[in-house]
């Protein structure tokens, strides 16, 4: 196949790759709604337990449980407006727990809030024992996760013509085209 050849062939299905190349970009940029973008934040707490009479040493309270329950609780709150939390147990009595929110003070407030909310909502289920989530870690600075939709729209017209370009030549070395 000369370069003439390659052109004219190119030439004859235009249409196509440029349908292709803007599906692409309108695919990558409405997918770009999809993912979150804003200020993600996270801190590591530790649930501590302690028992309110001194002669029952936490019997029949495992803290790997606790550490489970304290986990679904911390998800299973309400969110706040614009903001979400996210906690996961790192290991026993220790939990990780990541706030995202689209002003960066506001995700430090809403973990703090979440942590504040689980220690008083926490005496209503365990009513014989002190648990309590304290802050082990610094809290990270809020980082920006945002996505630029110009740059993701160039990208899925890139990948649509590239994927014309590759389906143009397999089905003219077939003799399909």
């Amino acid at each position: 196949m000369t370069l003439n050849e390659f052109f004219e062939i190119l030439r004859k299905n235009l249409i196509f790759i440029i349908v292709l190349a803007v599906v692409g970009a309108l695919v990558a940029y409405f997918a770009t709604g999809f993912i979150k973008s804003g200020y993600l934040n996270q801190q590591l707490l530790f649930l501590t337990i302690e028992s309110k009479n001194p002669q029952d040493q936490l019997r029949g309270l495992d803290p790997s449980t606790t550490t489970d329950t304290a986990v679904a609780l911390m998800n299973n709150s309400p969110q706040t407006s614009g903001s979400s939390t996210d906690a996961k147990k790192v290991a026993s009595q220790v939990i990780r727990l990541t706030t995202e929110s689209k002003n960066g003070q506001n995700s430090e407030l809403v973990g703090q809030m979440a942590t504040e909310k689980f220690n008083d909502e926490i005496k209503t289920y365990v009513p014989n024992y002190n648990l309590k989530l304290i802050q082990i870690n610094q809290t990270t600075a809020p980082s920006r996760r945002l996505l630029n939709t110009n740059v993701l729209a160039v990208f899925g017209a890139a990948v649509g013509f590239l994927t014309a370009l590759m389906l143009i030549l397999i089905g003219n070395y077939f003799k399909i085209l």
